[in-house]
């Protein structure tokens, strides 16, 4: 498995060595772009937008998904023409909408198929790394305020840890955030990955950190820092 989930800043120079070492070490030269996260917004083709100026600084060719909802998941073409990339970023957004538009389509099941080819990199940034999780948080000012099960929704699991981008933010406030987890069930409580903004963790035989930032890891409440 080929599994990369950044905490945020997809498409900018903020990972430009972050994607630097992904393109050696994986050697992709094509890369297809979801930006579903961003569907409810009047813009949400910027990501393809802002991926094809990106990449095009590495010689890597975006491949454009543009899905915005369940039917586009399950237009054949759309889903083919991933067979063209030997990589896939779902990038930024809402992911509790990235994550229904996303259940039980043509898509999903591709990528679900791609993520253990040997030579496919599947990788996600912030709503795209939380979909990849156990659970996703709803919001967390309502969870910070109740124990609610509906606070949150299963993720699709290809990892078992809920994942929390942006998580330098939420280290700033630690009394906030240690009140969500709290409250959380005990499947989030047990097993979270928190990945600050700018940096990525790798998932394969071992978790492999890189970029600027931290990655936090709580497994049975015990925590550690990479």
């Amino acid at each position: 498995m080929s599994l990369i989930l950044f905490g945020s800043g997809e498409f900018t120079n903020s990972v430009k060595d972050i994607d630097l070492f992904l393109i050696k070490n994986y050697q992709f030269k094509s890369i297809a772009v979801l930006p579903t996260a961003a569907g409810l917004e009047s813009d949400w083709l910027k990501w393809i937008e802002q991926a094809q100026i990106h990449y095009k600084k590495f010689k890597v060719k975006v491949i454009p998904l543009p899905v915005q909802n369940q039917q586009q998941a399950n237009d054949q073409k759309i889903v083919n023409s991933l067979d063209q990339a030997e990589a896939i970023f779902i990038s930024g957004g809402n992911p509790i909408y990235l994550h229904n538009q996303l259940q039980n389509t043509v898509l999903l099941q591709r990528i679900l198929d791609k993520i253990n080819q040997t030579n496919f990199m599947v990788a996600g940034s912030s709503a795209g790394a939380m979909i990849m999780g156990g659970y996703i948080l709803k919001s967390p000012f309502r969870a910070n305020f109740n124990r609610n099960r509906a606070n949150w929704i299963e993720g699709f699991q290809i990892i078992n840890s809920t994942i929390f981008p942006h998580f330098n933010r939420f280290s700033k406030l630690p009394f906030f955030f240690n009140n969500i987890i709290d409250k959380s069930p005990d499947q989030v409580k047990n097993n979270w990955l928190g990945i600050d903004e700018n940096t990525a963790l790798i998932v394969d035989h071992k978790y492999q950190k890189i970029g600027s930032g931290h990655v936090t890891i709580s497994l049975n409440q015990t925590t550690k820092i990479i």
